[in-house]
């Protein structure tokens, strides 16, 4: 799994030399070291503590299976091998029941879009991205759309009223952390429109899913695109050392022309579909260009053999979830209140942590992958094994690393205010 969740850049004669992935950006390799003596010890206690750990968590998983006599959480009759399977956890759950519609969906949302390139060019394609996606926002939140789109207008008001002002990105941060945290405090201002005499509404008006949890993806591409407006206006100039690293680097320091950041791309940038749920985080600048040109770092055959690995990744979910109900133990705090042994508690923590990976590994790599069809390259979360990480720091770098790329392009700023008396404040914000 740990080479198989690996990306894979383009070989031999199939990709330019000068291009790189981003995984091969952010980890060059480094000498092998699987012959050392070290290496070889490691694979001598892995043959016994392996299988051990195999078989300590299943046969406590047993314990609550077709044939035990304990309950836990959603662990219920399975589809394989005549064994129960653990279903407690309330997003794979949505996910597997909603999985072929959005595969079905997407891969006909990047045909139809790929029509419309080829014949109606950048400004067809932004059209059609924007039309799709207003569709989905309002099937998903219903008249609660609004509160998704208000908040992007005042957000691009901001950004074309203040222009190369040092208004422009202080202001972006304020609007959108206020409502970052006043929609979560206020739980999407539900009762709004009870307060307007609208009260039918509160019942039928919110759709499927709260806008206010989607609106933590738009909240970082609000900023996105603000801050790559303001750069662009200020005239800062591509890091030479970061741009020669990978095509998609490139893209990102680059700016556009001033008419590329106008409403209708800024629009189908926030809201573009393949992301606007669970990313990857894509900068406006990088998604732009790849509007214009699509990317070229994977060939049509990767790019599919990576949907193939997707596709096996769920399989082996599914077997996993037949076998192991550490999910459910979890969910319910089953350790405690069943006292489990010390190292049924260290198992459960174990396997539900790699369950959380598997499951994020799926939808993360789902969604890029149906993005790189329609020809828009991300950086990739999960580009390690969740097992294959030494320190914390490693391990958040290549958990969400589409979202750490972003924290080093855009939490880290200068503020610079000038007052009547020509005195000035600097104050520097960093994460």
């Amino acid at each position: 799994l740990i080479v198989m969740t690996t990306s894979e850049g383009v070989k031999g004669e199939e990709k330019p030399k000068a291009a790189k992935s981003i995984v091969e950006d952010q980890f060059p390799p480094k000498p092998s070291q699987w012959e050392s003596p070290l290496y070889r010890t490691f694979w001598i206690i892995a043959l016994f503590v392996v299988p051990w750990a195999f078989y300590v968590s299943i046969e406590h998983s047993n314990e609550y299976g077709a044939n035990g006599s304990k309950k836990a959480g959603r662990v219920g009759k399975g589809w394989l091998f005549g064994r129960y399977q653990d279903l407690s956890d309330h997003q794979w759950r949505t996910w597997r029941q909603f999985f072929p519609y959005l595969l079905l969906g997407l891969l006909l949302f990047v045909a139809v879009g790929k029509a419309i390139r080829q014949k109606y060019g950048t400004k067809g394609t932004i059209l059609y991205y924007n039309v799709i996606s207003v569709g989905m926002i309002v099937v998903i939140h219903g008249l609660d759309a609004i509160w998704l789109y208000g908040t992007s207008l005042v957000n691009y008001a901001i950004a074309r009223k203040f222009k190369g002002s040092h208004a422009t990105w202080a202001l972006t941060w304020i609007w959108n952390v206020a409502i970052l945290f006043l929609s979560d405090y206020y739980l999407g201002f539900k009762g709004t429109y009870g307060f307007f005499g609208l009260r039918f509404l509160e019942k039928y008006g919110h759709g499927i899913f709260s806008w206010h949890v989607y609106f933590k993806m738009s909240f970082l591409r609000n900023i996105a695109f603000n801050m790559d407006y303001y750069w662009m206006l200020n005239g800062r100039k591509p890091d030479p050392k970061v741009a020669s690293k990978s095509e998609y680097l490139n893209n990102s320091e680059t700016p556009k022309n001033e008419k590329d950041y106008s409403l209708l791309p800024y629009l189908a940038y926030t809201y573009y579909v393949p992301f606007f749920i669970a990313g990857p985080i894509v900068n406006f600048n990088a998604f732009m260009s790849q509007v214009e040109k699509p990317q070229t770092t994977y060939t049509s055959r990767q790019i599919w053999r990576e949907l193939a690995k997707v596709l096996l990744y769920t399989l082996i979910m599914e077997v996993f979830l037949h076998f192991f109900y550490h999910g459910a133990f979890s969910e319910h705090r089953l350790w405690s209140s069943q006292n489990f042994s010390s190292i049924q508690t260290c198992f459960t923590g174990f396997w539900t942590l790699n369950f959380m990976y598997l499951k994020f590994l799926i939808i993360w790599r789902f969604f890029r992958v149906m993005a790189l069809l329609d020809g828009i390259d991300s950086p990739e979360n999960m580009n390690r094994c969740v097992n294959n990480n030494f320190t914390f720091t490693g391990f958040w770098r290549s958990w969400h690393g589409s979202l750490y790329k972003w924290i080093l392009r855009y939490s880290t700023f200068k503020l610079k205010v000038e007052s009547s008396l020509r005195s000035w404040f600097q104050v520097e914000i960093s994460s």
